[in-house]
């Protein structure tokens, strides 16, 4: 499971450097048209002036030199939501942490109780639960994993939520007899 601030940082950076970088474009783009349009200016300002083709750090001293702040702007924008996404990928990982309680007041909403079990009731439904599992994409059935079953519990120390404690492992151990 993807820790969900670091996964909602960098996918938000991601969409929004998606749309920054039209912004960027029709600012590059349209920076040499903007000259012109306020006067004469040579043609190396403005016709022949190329924002968009060459890599944003050659692009921007060109663009402090010539004075376009819009241009030299979004560029600055641009690689600090890159570099942003770059940090956050590499700072927001995910993390367990234990968090522990002594005194919270757990209430199970099941429990393990073999009074009931009976040998003459076993039939076939765990074979076919386990071959559900195994061969057809089956869910396990409430309460189990591959490795555990647990009890649910409710607690009133930590809000809204029903949590799980792990406290079964069922393990099976072969021997092989040496016969002599």
């Amino acid at each position: 499971m993807a820790n969900a601030f670091g996964s909602d940082c960098y996918t938000v950076l991601t969409v929004v450097a998606a749309f920054w970088n039209q912004v960027e474009y029709r600012t590059k783009q349209m920076a040499p048209w903007k000259r012109l349009s306020k006067g004469f200016a040579p043609a190396k300002m403005t016709l022949l002036l190329d924002y968009v083709s060459p890599a944003n750090v050659m692009v921007l001293p060109i663009a402090l030199k010539a004075r376009d702040l819009a241009v030299a702007t979004v560029i600055i924008s641009s690689l600090l939501i890159k570099t942003s996404i770059v940090i956050s990928t590499g700072l927001f990982i995910r993390q367990d942490q234990l968090v522990e309680h002594r005194h919270a007041r757990l209430l199970a909403t099941d429990k393990f109780d073999a009074t009931a079990f009976s040998g003459s009731s076993i039939d076939t439904r765990p074979y076919l639960n386990v071959f559900g599992i195994a061969h057809l994409n089956q869910s396990y059935p409430a309460g189990t994993t591959d490795q555990y079953a647990f009890q649910s519990v409710n607690s009133s120390y930590i809000a809204d939520g029903e949590y799980t404690l792990y406290n079964f492992l069922a393990a099976v151990q072969t021997h092989t007899l040496d016969r002599k």
